[in-house]
């Protein structure tokens, strides 16, 4: 078995949830100080096109698709559209 370790900088994390961000802030002060943590909706971020090499979706999709409704199908759209637009 191979293992290979990627250490990965400029790790920018967001949540829609103050509480979240706090918590991943102070959680993470001091093993983690160059990771930033954003309060922000997915659907609407506030980052330049193309900013991003990566994205990992750690959950979002799951809350976001709670059902087939036409309403839910269009939120997570403009999720998909935000990470698109954000990826170079």
């Amino acid at each position: 078995m191979c293992l290979i370790v990627l250490f990965f900088r400029n790790i920018t994390n967001i949540d829609i949830s103050t509480v979240a961000i706090r918590k991943m802030l102070e959680v993470n002060a001091h093993k983690r100080a160059s990771m930033k943590f954003l309060q922000m909706d997915a659907t609407e971020m506030t980052f330049k096109d193309e900013y991003f090499s990566v994205a990992l979706d750690k959950g979002t999709l799951d809350a976001l698709f709670v059902d087939d409704s036409p309403e839910v199908h269009a939120t997570v759209e403009r999720y998909f559209n935000e990470i698109k637009r954000t990826m170079r």
